[in-house]
């Protein structure tokens, strides 16, 4: 493991550096981590002032040390070129792949800010592993009078970056797969920080029992599986609960449940335990929330899933509206409705009339609303593949303009006609 430390110019008193149970008392903050931390290899960054005022103590400190060294010179951070050039020197001290720790107590002005910004980009971007992320909190101890020092590892909130970046996916696209990815590793920490003791497994339960939600809800709405997803909805929305009643420390769990809640806003009105249920009010329920998965597709980026459920909507509708409940019955969706369905869209003297669909709706609205449904999934589906293929901004409109006329399909209840 490679350390990562700075030196500026400020004064350097002599004090106790505090990190659990370890201490170790010396003017350099570096010096108390290599002792912690045991690395390999020290990469220390320095301006010209701090080598001529401060590195040749810190390496008379530094003796003990029986590993690498390294120290690489850096602009004193006084414009913000010279900041860009020290993120980039940062980054060129460490490869791919490696493993480091880094000490942020020290550094001229923003240096330390800088540091930490240049740990979460290497973090993320270039798969460096940041087992520690340490910081001496010298003015609490000077403060207080007690010449103790607290270290603090501030690794955890470099965490934070993995959530932004988690709940970024999920506001964009709705994918809440890396957050259950998040919630697994989670769940892992709180048992291995309680010792796999019995009370910190059942503290873990509801973090892995939703992590498993958000895996299987995702993937139930990218295969476009509605039905699953409306089950899987109500089981996440039950798992949220239960974290949330957990009874964590909350100022830890301060970050999840603000994402726990923003996820459970956007999933919560499609949550439905018995979406096949074959009662009329029920089956209403059900239609009216698939309306709504439509646009969710919609406004989330999925064009696909959005308009090949509107057309399979379409014919759940048809069927609520001519009194069937069974809305799953292949048999009678494509032998008998899907035909009458097409049967009366290319029969014009049937949909000017008031039978079947146009005694719901205005036939040739429905004639023309199927029509486009229809040709736009199957321009999709087939991938454009043919001498006239519509082009992407031209098949979105069309998909906008039919999505109006599917919002405002009337879908009465029992309740409502009683």
């Amino acid at each position: 493991m490679k350390l990562i430390a700075f030196l500026g110019t400020g004064k350097y008193d002599e004090t106790t550096y505090v990190w659990n149970e370890l201490r170790k008392t010396t003017r350099f903050s570096v010096c108390a981590c290599v002792d912690f931390l045991k690395p390999d290899e020290i990469i220390v960054f320095l301006t010209k002032e701090a080598r001529e005022n401060t590195f040749a103590d810190f390496k008379v400190e530094m003796i003990p040390f029986s590993g690498v060294i390294k120290d690489i010179d850096i602009p004193l951070g006084a414009t913000q070129d010279e900041l860009w050039e020290i993120f980039n020197t940062i980054n060129d001290a460490v490869a791919e792949g490696e493993t480091i720790a880094m000490d942020v107590t020290n550094g001229q002005r923003s240096l330390p800010m800088l540091a930490l910004l240049t740990a979460a980009f290497m973090k993320t971007a270039r798969d460096i592993s940041v087992k520690h992320l340490l910081y001496g909190a010298f003015d609490v101890g000077s403060t207080q009078g007690q010449g103790v020092t607290p270290m603090f590892d501030l690794s955890a909130m470099l965490g934070l970056l993995d959530w932004s970046v988690a709940a970024d996916r999920f506001i964009r696209s709705g994918d809440s797969r890396d957050m259950g990815a998040l919630l697994k590793d989670f769940s892992a920490q709180v048992k291995k920080d309680g010792n796999y003791e019995r009370s910190a497994i059942q503290r873990a339960l509801p973090l892995e029992d939703a992590a498993h939600s958000l895996n299987r809800t995702a993937d139930a709405l990218f295969l476009l599986r509605p039905y699953s997803a409306m089950r899987e909805i109500d089981i996440l929305k039950k798992n949220f609960w239960r974290i949330f009643n957990s009874g964590m420390a909350e100022n830890q769990m301060s970050p999840l449940y603000r994402l726990l809640e923003k996820i459970d806003r956007s999933y919560s009105k499609l949550g439905n335990p018995e979406p096949e249920k074959e009662d009329a009010d029920a089956a209403a329920r059900t239609l009216e929330q698939e309306r709504q998965l439509i646009f969710w597709y919609y406004e989330h980026g999925h064009l696909m899933q959005s308009i090949s459920l509107a057309r399979e909507w379409l014919i759940s509708w048809v069927m609520y509206r001519d009194g069937k409940l069974n809305l799953l019955n292949r048999k009678l969706r494509e032998d008998y409705y899907e035909k009458q369905i097409n049967e009366f869209a290319h029969n014009e003297k049937r949909w000017q009339g008031t039978d079947f669909i146009g005694a719901f709706m205005n036939g040739k609205t429905f004639h023309d609303l199927w029509h486009e449904v229809t040709g736009i999934r199957n321009d999709i589906a087939h991938a454009g593949k043919n001498y006239l293929p519509k082009e992407a901004d031209a098949l979105i409109r069309r998909i906008e303009r039919q999505l109006q006329v599917i919002r405002d399909m009337e879908i009465p209840t029992e309740t409502d006609n009683g």
